[in-house]
This record gives structure tokens, sequence and C-alpha cells, in this order.
């Protein structure tokens, strides 16, 4: 295990050619089309180096950032090149990649020297930003995630998301500073992430709250391989009674707080509770400090980013802010709210979506739930909900969801419209779509709260 990096000096953890002379006989990346071990890595990607046309200095290269062999070997070759790279996802349509492009090369100051990736945020919290990467923040990321989850150079790591999100790029670079081993599989489905476990002996894997659940959804009676130690779980707040299904399935669960201004994951649940009923709250990871502000976190540490391609830069030290809304107990624990983008406002109350799909969920009978508002005149908005019932279950009278939710939420939190479909929408990214949109074309149905007695 190798995780004596040193984050000042990065290039040496962050160049596949000194991991291939460190260890290259091993094993570097499990494929579809065999096992291929640091040293034939640093060949291949050697190899496609020479034939890529390479930017103007302080300008990326524009990487789709598929998982696939191919592109992850470019990502390594550019990556010991200290060739900075602009990600875009594969899912993104021609239009988009071409808006993407158009917005880096409006940008006329150069990247800096120490630039290693520019990943655009996803926009909740305003117009899409170019979140500058360095080497210093990679590994900075690397050593703290690593020391966390106890990885070992025997770990190997399936990569089921891209490298256009931190949470894909993140299991990139840890792995090889680590020296350990990337599986690349087929499209993720429940299917292919149950048989890969086992098949490829994965160690560790990395999922979004909505595809775990698509997991116990499709195979309710799985448990995972005695190779398997740890599920990480993030990109959204990962629901109390996903965490409850997960345990009794024997899957072994850190959640994990992470954004792209934090090169991935920048506070995680403590491993030694991944099998345990203690669903702690996440915790700074060693190295980042979390604060809060206005209940609002706030975040410094090595592992921050450069700052925003085109604007200003972040000073050594500076604390960002997250735009997260959490609550924080005396030990530095934290849980999540909601974004301030999600917040609602109706009749001047502020609800947090996240709050009240919780309360929902809580309600036997209802298996999940996406809270949104929608525009009205007189509120502002409306709360609603999406809901799905359990899948041996009619849905729910109105009377049983009202009298479940009055002794755990005040009444202005309750949501006044509801609808019962067979699947929450999702974006692209897998998350859950929190937007009036979700609500276009269904029958909604009223709730009542006026006359109904409190428990």
């Amino acid at each position: 295990m190798s995780l004596s990096i040193d984050i000042s000096h990065p290039d040496a953890a962050l160049s596949i050619y000194e991991a291939a002379r460190e260890c290259p006989q091993k094993l570097c990346l499990r494929t579809p089309e065999g096992d291929i071990t640091f040293a034939q890595a640093a060949q291949r990607a050697r190899d496609i180096f020479d034939t890529l046309e390479l930017p103007s200095p302080g300008r990326p290269y524009v990487l789709r950032a598929d998982t696939d062999v191919h592109s992850m070997l470019v990502f390594y070759a550019l990556l010991a090149a200290h060739v900075p790279m602009l990600l875009l996802s594969p899912k993104l349509t021609e239009a988009e990649v071409q808006s993407y492009i158009r917005a880096a090369q409006a940008i006329d100051e150069p990247l800096p020297d120490d630039a290693a990736v520019v990943i655009f945020t996803s926009g909740t919290t305003g117009p899409s930003k170019p979140a500058v990467l360095s080497r210093r923040a990679l590994a900075a990321n690397a050593l703290a995630v690593g020391r966390h989850i106890e990885m070992t150079s025997e770990d190997i790591w399936l990569l089921s998301l891209s490298a256009a999100r931190v949470g894909g790029l993140g299991i990139l670079t840890r792995s090889l500073c680590i020296r350990s081993a990337v599986c690349i599989g087929p499209k993720y489905t429940a299917k292919n992430f149950v048989e890969q476990l086992e098949r490829d002996r994965i160690t560790i894997a990395s999922l979004v709250p909505t595809m775990l659940t698509d997991v116990l959804e499709h195979y309710p009676d799985w448990t995972p391989p005695e190779s398997f130690r740890l599920l990480l779980v993030g990109g959204a707040a990962c629901p109390v009674n996903l965490r409850r299904k997960a345990l009794a399935a024997h899957i072994p669960i850190v959640t994990t707080y992470a954004m792209t201004e934090t090169a991935s994951s920048v506070a995680m649940s403590p491993y030694e509770e991944r099998l345990t009923e203690n669903f702690l709250a996440d915790r700074a990871l060693e190295g980042a400090e979390i604060r809060l502000e206005n209940n609002q976190i706030e975040v410094r540490g090595e592992m921050l980013m450069s700052g925003y391609w085109g604007r200003s830069k972040l000073e050594k030290g500076q604390w960002l802010r997250s735009g997260d809304i959490a609550d924080m107990d005396a030990h530095g624990g934290f849980r999540i709210r909601a974004r301030q983008s999600e917040v609602l406002i109706t009749g001047g109350e502020k609800v947090y979506p996240a709050e009240v799909e919780l309360a929902l969920e809580e309600i036997e009978g209802i298996r999940s739930a996406l809270v949104a508002g929608i525009p009205d005149e007189k509120w502002g908005v409306i709360v609603a909900a999406l809901l799905v019932a359990d899948s041996d279950r009619d849905p729910l009278e109105d009377k049983a969801i009202v009298e479940g939710l009055l002794p755990r939420l005040a009444r202005y939190k309750c949501p006044r419209r509801i609808a019962w479909v067979k699947e929450l929408p999702k974006t692209r990214e897998g998350k859950y779509s929190r937007t009036p949109a979700a609500f276009d074309g269904l029958k909604l149905q009223t709730l009542h709260y006026v006359n109904a007695a409190r428990q």
C-alpha cells in the first residue's frame, strides 16, 4: 500500500509510467478484453499519446470521458504529460458538447501551470462553471480517501461512473496513486452490477442512491460476494430507509459528501461503521475542514479547486461556500438537508424537499418519494410529491398519508398535491429530478390537512 503521497509534488503518484516502473506486473485495468498490467497500460498510453493532437499551452485537451479502455489510457497519458483536460460526459448531446467547447474557447486567460482537469459544475447553484482541479488537489483527495477507507494495492474498484463526474475521476486518480486496479465493464444496470461484482472479484464500488435502490429492487435477496468490502454511496443524500435495506442485505456502506470543487469526496461516514446500524453523520476527511455559516456548508483544504477558470482564483486557506444546507453536531458530523437551490418558499416558509421525502418514505406502503414545488400565484410554490408504492401494495388512501405525515412534519411542510407513479424521474446523471416539470401531464390529487387530528 502506497499512501505516503507527497501532495506538494504529486507527479510521481499521478504518473502511469512511474507506476509501471514501481510495479510493472501488477493489475492496472480489468477489462472485457482481459487484464492489463501497469507495464502494458503505460506502453499503450505512450503509443496513444504519440497520436494525439495536443492543444496549445494553457489550453485543455477535450476528452469525452467514457468508461472504456481507450478513454482511460488517454486520460493516463495526458495526466502523466501534464496536459490539462476538459472532461465531458459521454451522455452529452453533440450540441451540448459544442456549447461547452465554445464556453471554454471564450475564456481568454490560460489555465494555471498545475491544472490537471477542468470539469463544468452541474449548475445546481446557477449556470455551469468550469472548475479547475490541480494535480495537488487530485493527490490530496487520493490520500485522504485512501486512508479513510483503508485502500490497498490489492483493491479492485468498479468504474461505474464517467471520469467527467468527480465520483468517477476520483476512482481513477486514487487507484493510480495507490497502484491498485480499476475494473471497466458494461454500461451500468442492476444485473451487470451484481454479476460483475462476483465475476471480477470487485472489492470497492461507487453508486448514487438511485442506483443502489435499483439493485435492491431487482435483487431483493442478493448479498455481495466475500471479496466485496465497500460500497461508497454519494451524489445525493442516502435515505435512512435505503441504508436499512442495504444493511439487511449485508452491503457495507460508507456515505460520502463530494463536490466537483473538492476533487470528489471531502467528507465520509466512518469506515468502521460500514456494517452497523450506527448511521453516523459524515465528517471531514483528513486534510479538509468543514464549518457551517448560516447553516450552509463551507469547505477548505488541500483538495479544493484552484478556482473557476476565467474568474477569480481561490487563495490558499480560503473557505468555499458549497450552497448545501446542513445540520452539524458537536463532534463535527453533519447531515445535508438540501441544496440552497432546492429550498422551497411556500407562504414565506422554507421547506427542504429531502426532509419531506424522508418523512414520506417512513410511512408504511410508500417505497420512495420525490418532492418539488409547483409555482403558485398565492403561495409562491405549492409543495408537491411523486410517490411510488411498495411493490406488493396498492397506493395508500389519502387519509393514511395525511395521518402519517402530521406527527412528523409541520403542516406547512406537508405536500398539498401528490401523484402516484411507477418510478421517480431521474436526470442523466442518475439523480432524482426535483423540478416542476416532473409533474407535467400527471393527474394530481389534493391532500387536506385542516380537519385531520395530530397523533
